[in-house]
């Protein structure tokens, strides 16, 4: 390990989501001249995770936006429901697009540094907050850190407990509806809780499943 630390203006720790998205509007603010580290174990861009977000304008990363819907549907006590979404259409991103595009822009800045790491230990003092690898030590005023669980002093009066699981499906004919996806399709055999399927097409033979729970019991 160095002797001395490398210094930067602010660290973020963790390159996901969150990290990523404060990496960039760093970038795109007063900020974007600092020097600022952005430090994650793994930097390959996987397509492990979907996001979706309503936007009424534009979005903020439309270049790797995978799909639009302007239409929904909801299934609800043998009932049908199917919406025109004109103000606010639906989008998905995969986060592989999503981190590769962002990265490949955050290496172009000579101020920023991308850095593929284990991160052994955050600490900090009045002064400064220190970050600590296999092999370096990193400081700055400020570090950013999605990397590690938080210390939760206290608990939530009432936590809920979500179960999800996901499929991706392919058929060799076309049998799904790509402009319009099911936002709830709602399983009324569900006893103990809320349990629906939320279907995101892709294309005609190629789309997300996915079956969200909310289970009615808590955690003590």
């Amino acid at each position: 390990m160095s002797n001395l630390p490398h210094t930067y203006d602010y660290i973020i720790a963790g390159a996901g989501s969150s990290g990523l998205s404060l990496a960039w509007h760093m970038l795109h603010s007063d900020l974007r001249d600092k020097q600022i580290l952005v430090v994650d174990k793994d930097l390959e861009p996987q397509n492990d995770k979907t996001w979706c977000f309503w936007e009424k304008n534009a979005p903020v990363f439309e270049n790797v936006v995978q799909k639009k819907w302007d239409e929904s549907d909801i299934f609800v006590n043998g009932d049908h429901y199917h919406e025109q979404l004109i103000q606010y259409p639906y989008y998905s991103i995969r986060s592989g697009s999503y981190r590769a595009a962002i990265l490949e822009e955050l290496k172009t800045q000579p101020n920023i540094t991308v850095l593929e790491a284990p991160i052994k230990k955050l600490s900090g003092s009045e002064s400064f907050a220190e970050l600590n690898t296999e092999k370096e030590t990193y400081r700055a005023e400020y570090i950013f850190q999605s990397c590690f669980k938080p210390h939760l002093k206290k608990r939530a009066q009432y936590p809920l407990i979500q179960h999800f699981l996901g499929w991706e499906v392919s058929t060799s004919d076309d049998v799904f509806d790509p402009s319009s996806f099911i936002l709830m399709d709602f399983d009324e055999t569900y006893g103990s809780g809320i349990a629906f399927m939320y279907v995101l097409p892709w294309s005609g033979n190629w789309h997300c499943l996915n079956t969200p729970s909310f289970p009615s019991s808590r955690k003590n």
